[in-house]
């Protein structure tokens, strides 16, 4: 991109020169110390004059006042000593000094991008613009503002006796200091408040040397949409961005058909899942069945023993029954003691008989209940078959469509890329940029191409790329440095790139 000395070295020398005056000399020092010295003279001319009242001469010396104008004068004078190549240098030491540039011998561009940057804070322009496009909007608001100040004198307005200095040029504000009550007016505390406050004063110096550059240069710094080697118009421009609204549907149906594979994959584990977790469920049914079957087996035999028990215990006690008939009283009594506990057990068996039953009843129904539940899950597991037979067909059939859409989207963007690669080589040969880099340069619409476009641009005419830079971003052991950009319409970008040893700069990457 231009530079402001791009337009500033087409300026005569007496032009020359005559910035260089402005800067060196209209500081807030030069300008509030006239009417300093004009106070201090009043109050010498009264103190000599009271001496000599009383007989006693002062003889303080009157202090010489020098206006801002004789100042400028003379420092016309003295500059007009000095060749085009000294002016040059001298310019550069005190634009750097305006501008609080801290670099080390800071490159012309590094200047000028700091200049640029000081004098757009006057008018509070976007910081996210570049360089080129911040010089641009401060040429035309400092134009704007010279249309009115023209204006202003067409219609009257009269400032040949009252000394005005500039405040604050943000809102136009201005200190007017009057002969009459001089002294008075300059040691008041808001007097002094105010003109301590004339930060802009730098600022607004800064924004006429961009003004004088850019009218100087002879054309805006930002390159026209023209000059793009993407640039199109009428017809031409008509089918790209229907190409492109097509382009955008196809990766619109390509990422919808991505997503139902990815929900057809994911069908298909939930279904692998529910497998699973099925037929673990019908081995344990199973299980469940079988020892189910193996418990009543069990406890049949074991019924079927106690009852055989009970038998003999039951018949044991008639012959008790029939023995008691022909006993003594102390037979008998010995009788009975066996009797009854016979008739104990009898007991304890029975009840351990219907225990049993219960239990046989229990494995019963819990083997049916089962038995239900295993032809539940059969119904099921064969349900969950045929679902996993139709989604995997499913999913071969949308990654078919997929692949095929992949296919011709990566055809479109390879032939789109190699399109505007092309373009770019031709008008872009400082550039290196590889294949992996700037991906996402086809998702551009033809209007977002030009804008990006023309920072490239910028950055590529632009004798020191670094003082574009506004920082370093890192991105694994690589640190890059970027720059950031938005468009008229709100269009945010940032471009990294690297300048590389050879003075060529690979553009890494382009982030919105």
């Amino acid at each position: 991109m231009p530079n402001i000395f791009d337009g500033i070295n087409k300026l005569s020398d007496n032009e020359l020169i005559e910035q260089i005056a402005l800067l060196e000399t209209i500081n807030m020092y030069n300008l509030s110390k006239p009417i300093a010295q004009k106070a201090i003279k009043k109050a010498v001319n009264i103190i000599n004059f009271l001496g000599n009242k009383i007989g006693k001469d002062p003889n303080i010396k009157e202090p010489e006042v020098k206006e801002i104008w004789t100042l400028l004068e003379e420092k016309t004078n003295e500059l007009k000593e000095y060749t085009r190549e000294e002016l040059n240098e001298r310019l550069k030491e005190i634009l750097i000094e305006k501008s609080k540039n801290k670099s080390d011998e800071p490159s012309e561009d590094e200047i000028s991008v700091k200049v640029i940057e000081e004098a757009a804070k006057l008018y509070k322009i976007n910081d996210n613009l570049t360089p080129a496009k911040k010089a641009d909007l401060t040429y035309l608001n400092y134009s704007k503002k010279n249309d009115e100040n023209e204006e202003r004198h067409l219609k009257g307005e009269n400032i040949q006796e009252v000394e005005y200095v500039i405040v604050g040029e943000e809102n136009n504000q201005y200190l007017e200091f009057e002969e009459e009550n001089e002294f008075k007016k300059v040691i008041e505390e808001d007097k002094i408040s105010i003109l301590n406050s004339m930060k802009n004063l730098d600022k607004d110096m800064l924004a006429k040397i961009v003004w004088i550059a850019v009218k100087s240069y002879g054309k805006l710094f930002t390159p026209k949409n023209e000059d793009m080697p993407s640039f199109v118009n009428g017809e031409e421009k008509e089918a790209i961005i229907k190409n492109d609204e097509a382009f955008r549907s196809l990766k619109d149906n390509l990422l919808k058909t991505e997503n139902e594979v990815k929900k057809c994959i994911n069908d298909i584990e939930k279904n692998e899942n529910d497998l699973n977790k099925e037929n673990k469920n019908l081995n344990s049914k199973i299980k469940i069945i079988k020892n189910s079957e193996k418990d009543i087996i069990d406890l049949e035999n074991l019924k079927k023993s106690l009852k055989e028990e009970k038998k003999l215990k039951c018949e044991k006690l008639q012959i008790f029954e029939e023995q008691r008939k022909n006993l003594n009283l102390e037979e008998l009594n010995l009788l009975m003691e066996e009797y009854e506990k016979v008739k104990l057990e009898v007991f304890d068996i029975t009840n351990e008989i219907n225990n049993i039953i219960h239990e046989i009843t229990y494995k019963n129904e819990l083997r049916n209940n089962t038995l239900e539940e295993i032809n539940e899950k059969e119904e099921l597991l064969k349900k969950l078959s045929i679902e996993k037979e139709k989604l995997a067909k499913e999913k071969e059939k949308l990654q078919e469509i997929f692949l095929s859409k992949k296919e011709e989207a990566n055809q479109i963007e390879s032939e789109k890329r190699c399109e505007i690669f092309s373009r770019w080589k031709d008008t872009f040969d400082r550039f290196i940029i590889e294949d992996t880099d700037i991906e996402n340069i086809v998702d551009f619409s033809i209007d977002e191409l030009i804008e990006i476009e023309k920072c490239l641009y910028e950055l590529h005419f632009t004798h020191d790329p670094e003082a574009l830079s506004i920082g370093l971003v890192k991105e694994g052991r690589e640190k890059y440095d970027y720059f950031e950009a938005v468009s008229d319409k709100g269009f945010n970008f940032e471009v990294w790139y690297k300048v590389l040893e050879n003075k060529k700069i690979h553009i890494i990457s382009i982030h919105c």
